[in-house]
């Protein structure tokens, strides 16, 4: 791993307590705004008060252990890399369903139990996923994950998460609020870039009492919350409830892509040298939001997703330290006795949360999108990651179009447009695997070959493959060169005066094989000197040998009467 530029506070370093308590406070500020998510399940159920509490206290001790979980990374559990979980809409049709059998609201939180095993059997499968979860549907997720920040954020600009209409004063104060995050990352080159996204929330927060857009009614309820309270957990208990499991389990599969999606954001921001995905990491914090999910469902919280959002927060905020998820959990736990805290998050207008969500969402979408380019796609990986893309964008009109043909299963299992799009991804990316060669071999006649014909046999490769364009420039360069040594050092016999080119790939490693009849070349491990490549007409041979070493891992040997030069570039 190798810091990246753009990171102050890198994986293993703790941030000065002065810091990480500032980096806590924004990581808190942001997670605990989306509570309101939970407000509105409320909302809709005519759950007390008191009740209402009680989910807010026990989603906030949920959210705490999960980041211990995941930073500790004990026992084959937690991923190591900081990565929170939030509140999410996308458990809400779960969850209704499951209200309206007879169980009510016990069996909605009694059947989280799914959604945990659900999400630890995905975990078990992940590594098996290696040669369908490529680089550029990790890309596609990482996108997508933008993607759904931008459309929440705009959502929340015009219309609310309360669904009240939206006044023209909230577009000014969503602007006030994502500028002053743009002036704090850009411009400052003071310590207040770490905090860019906390000092546009109090800006924001600021800006929207001036301009009058605080609820009054929950203002007025503010008062009357008292400082300290310990909460009745459970609320409602719980009870299993057979004719939801299907929904419960698309929702848990549903939750693990998401899961992958904000992990590579995590990988991908912490090592400036990231090429692929860490499966088995995945894994481990897969089973670590399988175990939240299941005090989830003890306590009766919310359930949780990871959150794309809090990474891209930590790294825009140039932190990727596992430690600051101690001083985030500390806060969760001392905030869940603290009421009156969490009524000051439900104030935020929604127009804050808005703009800062659009702030974020940039940083994420370009992310994913350089993945994607990173990589050389053939016609295949191009059909799988713009059709996962497309299902995506279209998402409402698909959801609406398969309504009217299946209505009942469209209505348990087509919840969100990222799903759609990375389930479309993944099981095209799996089928176009069908017919796909690992090895491929050429014949090139020596007195017919050109540059230009060993790059475009080596470019249709890296396509058929998808690997890294940068790997296969080299890849490129390095074996002409060595076409170059074997012809005009006239290492290839006259007759039948053929190279046989062989190319093989596994995910992390691309090897050429040059078979051919003849003489094998001459390696060296150090350049021969000046005087020598003027005075040794054998000099320039053993310069060339000498770079194809630099340039690929290359040595060779004699197969029969064959002569066969391997070179072997990391992938």
């Amino acid at each position: 791993m190798r810091r990246p530029d753009t990171i102050v506070y890198w994986q293993n370093e703790a941030p000065p307590a002065r810091i990480a308590v500032v980096l806590a406070l924004q990581q808190v500020a942001f997670l605990g705004a989306l509570l309101v998510i939970p407000s509105v399940f409320a909302h809709q159920h005519e759950i007390e008060h008191e009740a209402f509490l009680n989910i807010v206290s026990a989603t906030l001790m949920c959210s705490a252990v999960s980041l211990l979980l995941q930073v500790m990374n004990r026992w084959q559990i937690g991923s190591g890399y900081y990565y929170p979980m939030q509140v999410t809409s996308a458990t809400l049709p779960a969850m209704y369903l499951a209200s309206q059998s007879a169980g009510g609201l016990a069996a909605s939180y009694g059947m989280v139990v799914v959604i945990a095993a659900t999400q630890f059997l995905f975990s078990l499968l992940i590594p098996r996923l290696r040669s369908v979860f490529t680089v550029e549907v990790a890309g596609l997720a990482v996108l997508l994950v933008g993607v759904a920040l931008a459309e929440l954020g705009l959502h929340l600009i015009f219309e609310g998460q309360r669904g009240a209409d939206t006044e023209p004063k909230a577009f000014l104060l969503a602007g006030i609020t994502f500028f002053t995050m743009v002036a704090c990352n850009v411009w400052s080159k003071s310590a207040l870039r770490l905090f860019a996204t906390l000092a546009g929330l109090a800006v924001g927060a600021l800006a929207g009492w001036q301009l009058g857009l605080l609820d009054p009614q929950e203002q007025a309820q503010l008062a009357s919350v008292p400082w300290f309270r310990l909460p009745a957990l459970p609320s409602y208990g719980w009870q299993f409830e057979p004719g939801a499991i299907l929904p419960y389990s698309v929702t848990g599969l549903f939750l693990s892509l998401a899961s992958m999606g904000t992990q590579t954001i995590a990988q991908q921001v912490a090592d400036a040298d990231w090429v692929r995905p860490d499966l088995p990491a995945y894994g481990r914090g897969l089973r670590a939001e399988s175990l939240t999910h299941l005090l989830v469902a003890l306590l009766n919280a919310a359930p949780l997703s990871s959150s794309g959002g809090g990474v891209t927060q930590a790294a825009a905020s140039g932190s990727t330290s596992r430690y600051l998820a101690y001083w985030v959990a500390g806060a969760f736990l001392l905030f869940a006795f603290l009421p009156k805290l969490i009524f000051v998050w439900l104030l935020l207008p929604d127009a804050v949360m808005g703009g800062l969500l659009l702030f974020l969402s940039a940083f994420t979408m370009l992310s994913g999108m350089q993945l994607i380019g990173s990589r050389l796609l053939d016609n295949r990986r191009v059909l799988a990651v713009g059709t996962g893309l497309a299902f995506a964008l279209s998402f409402p009109a698909l959801q609406a179009g398969l309504g009217q043909l299946w209505p009942s299963v469209t209505t348990q299992v087509l919840f969100s447009g990222f799903a759609g799009g990375m389930l479309a991804a993944l099981v095209l990316t799996a089928l176009f695997r069908i017919g796909m060669k690992r090895r491929a071999q050429r014949v090139f006649r020596i007195g017919d070959v050109h540059p230009e014909d060993i790059a475009a046999f080596m470019e249709h490769q890296g396509r058929l493959w998808g690997a890294r364009r940068d790997v296969v420039q080299r890849a490129e360069l390095t074996c002409w060169q060595a076409f170059d040594l074997l012809v005009q050092g006239g290492l290839v016999q006259a007759e039948p005066g053929e190279v046989v080119l062989e190319t093989r790939f596994d995910d992390y490693s691309l090897a050429v094989s040059f078979r051919y009849r003849g003489t094998l070349p001459a390696l060296t491990d150090a350049p021969p000197t000046a005087e020598e490549l003027i005075d040794d007409p054998a000099a320039q041979p053993r310069l060339t040998g000498y770079l194809i070493g630099r340039l690929g891992r290359a040595r060779t040997r004699m197969t029969g009467q064959w002569c066969v030069l391997q070179l072997a570039f990391a992938a």
